[in-house]
């Protein structure tokens, strides 16, 4: 059986799921499977990077709005909203 340590394993992103699939393999010939797992696990971790630096743009803009004039109404609300608001009479 392979030894992988469980906390270095969930270091890596790993559920305890996967932990233990890696547990049961054989230590012989398990190399070509578990490079299988990490290759889906790795793409997996990079699509969730993709999805944050998108967020994190979002993010960034819609600070920046504040940080710009625009009256009354919060420019992250109305954004979340949907639409502007009509200003405030």
């Amino acid at each position: 059986m392979v030894t992988l340590p469980k906390p270095r394993a969930q270091a890596l992103g790993m559920s305890l799921k996967e932990v233990q699939r890696l547990l049961r393999l054989d230590a012989k010939g398990a190399c070509k499977e578990t490079r299988s797992l990490a290759v889906a696990k790795l793409a997996l971790i990079e699509q969730k990077l993709l999805d944050l630096a998108g967020l994190r743009d979002v993010l960034r803009g819609l600070v920046a709005a504040c940080d710009q004039p625009h009256g009354e109404a919060c420019p992250i609300i109305e954004q979340l909203e949907g639409s502007p608001r009509p200003a405030a009479r």
